[in-house]
């Protein structure tokens, strides 16, 4: 194995544990576990060699194992996109209902 693979699980590990264990956090343990398990996939699949990558390619009818990871790393990149707009747009929604609580208390 190489030295890339284990500084990727590493941080792959890192990343599921710290989402795991991040008190301040609003999400429930279910969206926690998901996300971890979703990280970890997506990280073994990029680091998956390439003769585990092009049969699975060639089974979904993609041309290479690493245009098959492209496409993987392209997908989880717009889902979290997706999540930290949607988190974003909650968060926005949230100050505004306290500010308008905050002017009708002082008028």
């Amino acid at each position: 194995m190489s030295t890339s693979f284990f500084i990727l699980m590493a941080f792959l590990l890192f990343t599921a544990l710290s989402n795991r264990m991040n008190p301040v956090s609003n999400q429930s343990p279910l969206e926690k576990l998901s996300l971890a398990i979703l990280i970890f996939i997506v990280g073994l699949v990029i680091l998956l060699p390439n003769q585990l990558a092009q049969p699975l390619a060639e089974l979904l009818s993609i041309g290479r194992g690493a245009d098959l990871i492209v496409y993987l790393f392209m997908i989880f990149t717009f889902a979290m996109l997706n999540s930290l707009y949607r988190k974003i747009r909650k968060l926005e929604t949230n100050l505004n209902e306290l500010m308008r609580e905050i002017v009708l208390k002082l008028d």
